[in-house]
């Protein structure tokens, strides 16, 4: 069995609403379709494969509001992965950033298990020494911006509950990959490959699949909208300063273009709910 074999049968695996049978003559049609074709069909037909995947999954949850609690809670406990993430990586610098990393990782623990009081409370208690001790000014500004996204996120949404055993395993992950990743590479690569990936890779990678299921465009613009709240609204003031002593457009441009992000993730949203309420 190829690759492109095996991922179809993963896709149609996870087809909801139709038995096994239904599943296997998915998997069937869509390999023999692409036995003969040539690779960039064979891609297009994984893609449309997994929309109809991800079309289905939200069919239970068609209400806007619903649609809107369980993205902004996917979306807040991305965000808090990458908190940990970043808090690990710095530890391979920095052993002092290993406590709120470990802190984070079982809020993450917590939050994927429906434990969302217990969540908030690590998390307030990884803020506490980070604030204090281990950043100033604006970092630490954006830190307690992100963690307050997550908090609200987190009440403001619902999520299933993660089996206990794959919980740990994530929390674990989190923690020891960034961390390996510090020390491997280096604090300072590490952070900007951790940045690269949770600010900008995957908002992009979770707008596009929420075309087809509108509760990951809403996940892409909370983390969007948590990026503007860390770093661009205190960048406001001093691109608009700039602007006035010196001409430099750079800051505010960034500014607006971050703006103009959320209200773009915003109408991805909206248009992805109202396009699977027509189907």
């Amino acid at each position: 069995m190829t690759v492109h074999e095996r991922a179809v049968h993963v896709l149609a695996e996870r087809i909801e609403g139709g038995d096994a049978a239904y599943r296997s003559d998915v998997a069937l049609t869509t390999v023999q379709l692409c036995r003969e074709a040539g690779r960039l069909r064979r891609w297009l037909e994984l893609l449309s494969l997994a929309g109809l995947v991800l079309r289905l999954r939200v069919r239970a949850c068609e209400r806007p509001d619903a649609v809107w609690r369980q993205g902004v809670y996917a979306g807040a406990v991305l965000l808090l992965t990458s908190l940990a993430v970043g808090n690990a990586v710095a530890g391979a610098g920095d052993p002092g950033r290993l406590g709120p990393a470990v802190l984070l990782a079982l809020a993450l623990a917590c939050a994927l298990g429906g434990r969302r009081i217990a969540a908030i409370g690590l998390i307030a208690g990884a803020a506490l020494p980070e604030v204090a001790w281990l950043s100033e000014g604006v970092q630490a500004g954006a830190f307690l911006s992100a963690c307050a996204v997550v908090i609200g996120g987190l009440l403001a949404g619902g999520h299933r509950a993660v089996r206990p055993r794959v919980v740990l395993a994530v929390a674990v992950a989190v923690v020891a990959g960034g961390l390996l990743s510090g020390l491997a590479i280096g604090a300072t690569p590490a952070a900007a490959a951790s940045v690269l990936v949770f600010a900008w890779i995957a908002p992009a990678a979770l707008l596009l699949a929420g075309w087809f299921d509108p509760r990951l465009a809403a996940a892409a613009t909370t983390i969007v909208f948590a990026r503007l709240a860390a770093s661009g609204f205190g960048e406001l003031g001093r691109a608009l300063a700039v602007l006035q002593e010196h001409g430099q457009r750079d800051l505010l441009l960034r500014w607006v273009l971050m703006g103009s992000t959320v209200v773009a993730a915003w109408l991805v949203t909206h248009r992805s709910i109202r396009r699977t309420a027509r189907l």
